[in-house]
């Protein structure tokens, strides 16, 4: 019985190239056998396990543990699987025998798509830099991809801002700023400014004020 391709990523009008599904599905499995204990199968994700170590991501990204994260799932979702087509369509069959795109698919597997993009787009840290130099030829695409899921990526900041406040009690999140009256119609109840590209045609934005609990 033939496998059956991955969902295009964006939208079901998508077409995907069949040799990017094949490699997709490939690195579905791969994954899922990963975060199983399991050896991948995959040349490039196995070879990794060579490279240098990143036990450190904890200290650069708040509610990432030196394992494999809670958030991240057995399998990789369709925010991953999209994740996955972006490298595929990218670096093509080389994804799967490259070490050190090996090690670009080891911290999906280990930290989640949501966390491997960010440190990508965002991360300041030296191995983050080296990491988003390495992948220049993706970060458009994975600018499409925090756009495509706006939401999801919003609830990992939420997410980050609630782990810090469970072993920080003497903070807490201050509801109204002192630019509440600019910014109101864009914050929650909680006090969590987001931004969409679908409310308002602003970028995907996330950000939480901070203070002292009781001042």
């Amino acid at each position: 019985m033939p496998q059956l391709l991955p969902d295009p990523p964006f939208d079901k009008g998508t077409s995907v190239d069949p040799e990017t599904a094949r490699i997709v599905l490939r690195l579905d499995h791969a994954i899922s056998a990963f975060r199983a204990g399991q050896a991948s199968g995959v040349p490039s994700l196995d070879s990794a396990l060579g490279l240098q170590d990143d036990t450190d991501v904890s200290k650069r990204w708040p509610g990432v543990d030196s394992g494999r994260s809670p958030r991240v799932p057995r399998r990789p979702d369709r925010v991953e699987l999209t994740i996955l087509t972006a490298l595929a369509d990218t670096y093509g069959a080389e994804l799967l025998t490259n070490a050190s795109l090996g090690y670009a698919l080891r911290l999906v597997a280990r930290h989640g798509g949501v966390t491997f993009v960010q440190r990508v787009l965002w991360g300041e840290s030296a191995t983050d830099v080296q990491l988003s130099v390495m992948l220049t030829a993706a970060r458009a695409a994975f600018t499409q991809v925090t756009l495509a899921f706006t939401k999801v990526f919003l609830a990992e900041g939420e997410g980050v801002i609630d782990e810090f406040l469970a072993k920080h009690s003497e903070f807490e999140i201050d509801a109204r700023p002192p630019n509440y009256d600019q910014i109101k119609d864009v914050l929650d109840a909680r006090g969590f400014m987001k931004t969409r590209p679908d409310v308002g045609g602003l970028d995907g934005f996330f950000a939480a004020r901070l203070i002292r609990a009781g001042q």
